[in-house]
């Protein structure tokens, strides 16, 4: 998806828009990337409400949001829109990391 979207995304968005998008290619993918990132995370969260974990997705949920004022206050003031886009893919990552750790942990422990 995200190597079709750097095929054809920009020159899409370009028709729909009207607007010259090809400067935007990069952070484009990196906001794909990001979301592709949080849909897996996502997955795990729903296995986690399987398992009845809510409350330790309430902590996941507290870290990436902690993570989130202090990035995106560091990031989004040295680098502008380019700091809000990495901000959003570190979160993402964190976010999927500290799901599938918890869910590796959840998955050992029922065994």
């Amino acid at each position: 998806a995200i190597f079709i979207a750097y095929l054809i995304g920009i020159p899409v968005l370009n028709l729909i828009y009207k607007v010259d998008l090809s400067n935007y290619r990069i952070p484009l993918l990196c906001i794909l990337f990001a979301y592709v990132i949080y849909a897996s995370g996502f997955v795990k969260t729903i296995m986690l409400t399987i398992y009845r974990k809510i409350k330790e997705q309430f902590f996941v949920y507290l870290i990436s949001s902690i993570v989130v004022l202090i990035l995106s206050n560091i990031l989004v003031k040295t680098f502008g829109e380019s700091g809000i886009i990495a901000t959003y893919l570190i979160v993402m990552i964190i976010y999927y990391i500290l799901f599938s750790v918890l869910t590796k942990y959840e998955q050992h422990k029922k065994q």
